[in-house]
């Protein structure tokens, strides 16, 4: 699909009863553009590459996926993959994709919601990745998976899947949160250790938020 100057496919409001399939040499060239659409199936993208480096190489703002969303296993966006506000019942999957946005977002899931996430890429991202006020299950991460800048504010999670990052490493991670220090960051992340049972490591955080608190408030 081409169409460099607008919409490669523009599906607004879309309602697919089964499943969407854009994969396996799905390409488009232009802007994929899919808001408010109710995918009662899953949403495959595995192996798609979008491209739309002046503005959304896909925009789906509320979209609705009763099982799982898959963007993984090579799939490629060079532009911002956007979905503020959708609802994912099951895994919103990005392991072992290409996210570039270099002026911009990489990827935008501010208020958005899943089951599981994971946030697995083949490299480092791009460019920004937003993840304020978004909620899952379970996040999947790796030290790898970083970006330089993220949006971290009111991003809620009730499992850390990797236990293989430190707590020092963690609250790096925090810390490339761009919106200054924010209290809440460290108190969701204490509360993920206490869930499983980590209640030093939850500790450690709770000093580290004061020293943090103490340090930007003078």
């Amino acid at each position: 699909l081409t169409n460099t100057d607008g919409y490669a496919l523009n599906a607004d409001s879309l309602t697919v009863d089964q499943a969407m399939y854009c994969r396996e040499g799905f390409t488009a060239h232009g802007e994929v553009r899919l808001l408010g659409a109710h995918i009662r199936g899953q949403l495959d993208f595995t192996g798609a590459s979008l491209t739309n480096t002046d503005g959304y190489a896909l925009n789906a703002d509320s979209l609705t996926v009763d099982q799982s969303m898959f963007c993984r296993e090579g799939f490629t966006a060079h532009g911002e993959v956007r979905l503020l506000g959708a609802h994912i019942s099951g895994q919103l999957d990005f392991t072992r994709a290409s996210l570039s946005n270099p002026d911009g977002l990489a990827l935008g899931l501010e208020g958005a919601s899943a089951g599981v996430l994971f946030l697995l890429p083949r490299e480092r991202p791009d460019g920004v990745v937003n993840l304020t006020n978004a909620r899952v299950g379970s996040f999947h991460d790796t030290l790898d998976s970083w970006p330089e800048a993220m949006w971290l504010r009111g991003f809620t999670y009730e499992v850390l899947e990797n236990d293989t990052v430190s707590v020092r490493q963690r609250l790096s991670w925090l810390d490339r949160h761009q919106g200054g220090y924010a209290p809440g960051l460290y108190d969701q992340l204490a509360a993920a250790y206490r869930r499983t049972g980590h209640i030093e490591a939850a500790r450690r955080v709770g000093i580290a938020k004061q020293w943090r608190r103490r340090g930007e408030l003078n």
